[in-house]
């Protein structure tokens, strides 16, 4: 065992030095951070746009240096072409001529024949455009660039701590009318040893339009996977935070450069940088620590990889999965016999009886080969068909997904009518909101997973299964839980089997529109879905809050506190060191989406799985008020 690590160890130390002169380039310039073009109708090369483009470019990169910033526009009518140049405040003339060089070249390569582009770099942003720049421009392209590496941070309950310290840094640029539209600080906390900040805008912007577009980024935080620090870029204003010195300091204006570091041409008495940090260390030091630390790693991943490879592989843990093959969707349910449910379920003792619900008794049964099964004894009305049941069992067995709680099959004997379902071990998520100690079994990955299995179970329903189906009563008692924590919808289908004076549903998961005994439809599901997610994310159940009459509803408090930039109170406590903010704000978002009053402002179960997973939800609509009476 032992040879044969130290043999696969000694392939991949052979493999990494073949590699080691490619970890040279660490010297050559760094890639762009994002690049976006765009435009109507594209130029023609050796057109006039095409030869004015290049003497905007041309000056661009000539004369914004000088001051870290330059605009200029050239050319009339169709031909006429907009510019500008921004280098970051606290950087030299001659890095931001670099980065513009760089830009320039980039920018040409990557929008080709385009009219609008725009390019950021680290150190700098390059646009320019056949259209004048607007201010307002710059808020509605404002994207998020959290940092995917580092290690991870849970400082979900001091969030508010981060957005005050850039709110602030964002005043002082704004209230000390900084020439250069930048500001950089430092701040000790008490959930990170320091965080660092900087905020900037274009020198065309007036302080107002500075301000208003530098708290719309600053807003725009909470939709960040900020646990390793990251940025906002848009082409009016941007911020960065980070937990690691990443800008250059003015405590040493005073004393004169050295001949190595030109003097930025910005350096002035605004003491924009207030970082207390120590001197650095010389470049070629940190070279070296680098490229010592990147080899040590290199091979102990080699060994840690070989070990694994080497390991048995182990059950993989619960996935949200798409529906059944398709060889399994014409599957018919097996018929029962009736003496194989008695002796299964011991004749429906008591002691088997696990819950009750609209259709009638549930109970735990095991089968001669040893399954686990789950037996729903019907409170049937005689006034309708056995044929319908059956056609009912038939087509509900069709519909296979690993969200739905399966239908193994069904036994029709004398008076019994029964349903036989696949077992579930760990209850329902009833079961562990209700309970404080439960609720903690549940950290944030089991129940976000729990949201989106749900949300693909609804999916598949509305929108994917053979028929449309329209659950009317989706609650947390109808969601049952497997040994992984994996949800299972329950009680679908078989609604055509109640009562034609019954409504479905369940108070505090119910429409208005079905209170007011309206139509059902797949917008009556999605609205208790938001509710559900509401409850998971909360731990508390909407029930709690429609009982008392001094508390406000659930939803209505939802809403408030996402109104305030207080949503975060509404988390369940247990959730505070596992959670992900960027997650459960996109979580309580779509929560709050989905149980507006209008039922044509909801969105559909396609959209709501796109929004559950997108990582930018810069494209999501804007929430109205939720019911005031659900």
């Amino acid at each position: 065992m032992f040879i044969l690590i130290a043999e696969k160890t000694s392939l991949c130390f052979t493999i990494l030095l073949t590699f080691l002169p490619l970890l040279k380039c660490s010297n050559s310039p760094q890639p762009f951070i994002h690049v976006k073009c765009s435009g109507d109708t594209n130029y023609t090369a050796h057109s006039t746009f095409y030869h004015n483009l290049h003497k905007i470019l041309d000056s661009l990169t000539e004369h914004g240096p000088t001051n870290g910033f330059y605009n200029n526009s050239m050319g009339e009518d169709d031909n006429q072409v907009f510019g500008l140049a921004l280098c970051r405040g606290d950087i030299s003339a001659d890095n931001c001529s670099t980065c513009l060089g760089m830009a320039r070249r980039e920018v040409t390569e990557k929008c080709l024949m385009r009219k609008t582009a725009i390019i950021w770099y680290d150190l700098c942003f390059l646009r320019y455009s056949n259209k004048q720049f607007l201010p307002s421009q710059g808020f509605e392209d404002m994207e998020c660039f959290p940092n995917q590496t580092g290690e991870s941070r849970p400082y979900c309950s001091k969030f508010p701590l981060l957005c005050m310290f850039m709110r602030r840094l964002a005043q002082d640029l704004t209230s000390n009318l900084s020439k250069d539209m930048f500001a950089a600080e430092s701040k000790p906390l008490n959930w990170v040893q320091d965080v660092y900040g900087m905020v900037q805008c274009s020198r065309d912007l007036s302080m107002s339009d500075c301000q208003r577009c530098l708290q719309f980024a600053i807003n725009r935080i909470a939709n960040c996977n900020y646990s390793n620090g990251g940025r906002l870029l848009g082409s009016s204003c941007n911020l960065r935070f980070e937990f690691y010195p990443f800008f250059n300091s003015n405590d040493s204006t005073d004393s004169p450069p050295t001949d190595s570091t030109p003097q930025p041409a910005h350096a002035n008495g605004n003491n924009r940088s207030r970082n207390t940090g120590s001197n650095s260390l010389p470049p070629e030091y940190i070279f070296a620590i680098v490229f010592m630390a990147i080899i040590a790693t290199m091979m102990l991943l080699c060994i840690v990889a070989t070990c694994l490879l080497m390991k048995p592989k182990e059950k993989e843990t619960c996935r949200v999965a798409p529906e059944a093959p398709p060889e399994s969707r014409n599957a018919e349910p097996l018929k029962f016999d009736l003496d194989t449910i008695l002796a299964a379920t011991s004749n429906f003792s008591e002691e088997n009886k696990l819950r009750e619900c609209s259709l009638g008794h549930v109970y735990q049964g095991t089968l001669f080969d040893g399954r686990e099964i789950e037996v729903n004894r019907l409170q049937w009305d005689s006034s309708q068909g056995i044929e319908q049941l059956k056609n009912e069992a038939v087509w509900t067995a069709r519909l296979q997904h690993n969200n739905l709680f399966r239908l193994l099959g069904y036994c029709m004997e004398g008076d019994e009518k029964l349903l036989v379902y696949e077992y579930v071990s760990n209850k329902s998520l009833d079961y562990f909101l209700i309970d404080p100690v439960r609720r903690g079994q549940l950290g944030w990955d089991t129940r976000f997973m729990i949201i989106k299995g749900i949300a693909q179970g609804l999916l598949y329903l509305h929108e994917e299964s053979p028929y449309k189906i329209v659950l009317r009563d989706l609650k947390a008692s109808n969601i049952f839980l497997d040994r992984e924590l994996c949800p299972k919808i329950g009680e679908f289908g078989f609604t055509r089997l109640s009562r034609g004076d019954y409504i479905a549903g369940t108070r505090g998961y119910m429409v208005p529109e079905n209170e007011m005994r309206e139509q059902f439809s797949v917008k009556s599901d999605i609205f208790s879905f938001g509710v559900l997610a509401i409850e998971i994310v909360s731990g508390r159940k909407r029930a709690d809050f429609t009982q008392s009459q001094d508390a406000p509803d659930l939803l209505r408090r939802t809403w408030k506190q996402w109104m305030e930039g207080k949503v975060l109170e509404l988390m369940d406590p247990t959730l505070v060191e596992s959670c992900s903010i960027s997650e459960v704000l996109r979580c309580i978002h779509v929560a709050l989406l989905c149980v507006q009053e209008n039922p044509a402002d909801r969105p559909h179960m396609s959209v709501v799985n796109i929004m559950l997973n997108a990582r930018n939800p810069s494209t999501f609509t804007n929430i109205s008020d939720p019911p005031s009476k659900a």
